[in-house]
């Protein structure tokens, strides 16, 4: 890793400079005055009377307007090399980045060097949002180009006389499906861009005893619907938590739904367990005795649009949601594969302090 060369801040350079000129200052004028008022003060004013008129007098006014004059001359290059240069610089670099060139980081540690690597890391998260952001209007532009020929086409079908009361049932519930399937991702899509705005969040005090009750609540008839075993343990009874319902509910419904979607075993589990956080604050893990992910796919599954089901027409955002969601309450999520098989998504909230 290379070094970072050290540069003096900005403030320093001219503060130094600026205490040279007095100091300067003051030792040649000082001295000369120095010795005038050591003698008697009547006798010294009088002397300097004399002196105001003389050469000496003259050459050491000349002096000190030259040393001001050279003292301004450094002043202005110091500030224009250490300031104004480096600022025309970045300024530059903000104009190539419009045009679609990608500004690099500099070695410089002072203020300005400062503010060019905060532009070169906006940069890049613009950059890697806008990329983010086609990758989504080219997801849902395919996935909502492909039920929808299909609604068109058997519209157009049903237009033609002929069909048999049998096949006009069979096209009318297949339009209403891919209708569903379009309705499905606008929703989903329309999460993704709420999910994320810290103004939403509605903070309500809770302790981790009635958050897990509430996800027993919301979860354990659908799972027993779906002959799913749920099993919830809380480690950390009376904890005590800041967070919004209506947004962690979407966090769990997520994370159920993507269980559901990878079990491949006959006896099917889900787990949720809550547990003190190390530092503060809570740590909750849903994991589940389903098919796992492979391991170079664990951060990817966060990612918008990402899907580890190659069968699967829609790259879904629930994971991604989830992310967005954990990240406005202060907290972050990741995944384990269990060694026993099965996936467990981990993320952390923030102790009421």
């Amino acid at each position: 890793m290379r070094r970072k060369r050290f540069r003096p801040s900005i403030r320093r350079k001219l503060t130094t400079t600026i205490l040279g000129v007095f100091l300067a200052n003051f030792l040649l004028l000082g001295g000369y005055y120095l010795h005038l008022i050591s003698a008697r003060l009547p006798e010294a004013l009088s002397e300097l009377q004399i002196r105001m008129g003389n050469q000496i007098y003259r050459r050491m006014l000349i002096a000190e307007i030259l040393l001001l004059a050279v003292v301004l001359l450094v002043v202005t290059l110091v500030i224009y090399w250490d300031v104004v240069r480096p600022v025309e610089a970045l300024g530059g670099e903000m104009d190539a980045f419009r045009r679609g060139v990608t500004p690099q980081p500099t070695d410089r540690s002072d203020e300005i060097g400062e503010l060019h690597n905060r532009f070169v890391q906006l940069a890049s998260d613009l950059e890697r949002e806008r990329q983010t952001q086609n990758r989504i209007i080219a997801s849902i532009s395919h996935d909502i180009k492909t039920p929808l020929t299909s609604v068109m086409g058997y519209a157009e079908r049903l237009q033609k006389n002929g069909l048999s009361p049998e096949r006009t049932e069979r096209y009318l519930r297949t339009i209403y499906e891919k209708s569903m399937d379009i309705r499905e991702l606008i929703e989903e899509f329309d999460d993704y861009l709420s999910c994320n705005l810290q103004s939403a969040l509605k903070l309500q005090f809770l302790t981790s005893d009635e958050l897990c009750a509430l996800f027993e609540a919301d979860c354990r008839d659908e799972l027993e619907q779906e002959g799913v075993l749920l099993t919830v343990r809380n480690e950390c009874p009376g904890e005590k938590l800041c967070a919004d319902l209506s947004k962690l509910r979407r966090v769990f419904g997520n994370l159920i739904v993507n269980s559901l979607k990878h079990f491949d075993k006959a006896e099917r589990r889900i787990e949720l367990v809550c547990r003190r956080q190390e530092g503060g604050g809570v740590q909750l893990r849903l994991c589940d005795n389903g098919s796992g992910v492979p391991g170079d796919d664990l951060e990817r599954i966060f990612e918008p649009l990402y899907t580890s089901d190659a069968g699967r027409s829609v790259a879904g955002l629930g994971l991604a949601i989830c992310r967005e969601i954990i990240a406005v309450h202060g907290g972050r999520i990741w995944a384990e594969n269990r060694p026993e098989g099965g996936l467990c998504v981990c993320f952390t909230l923030a102790k009421l302090s």
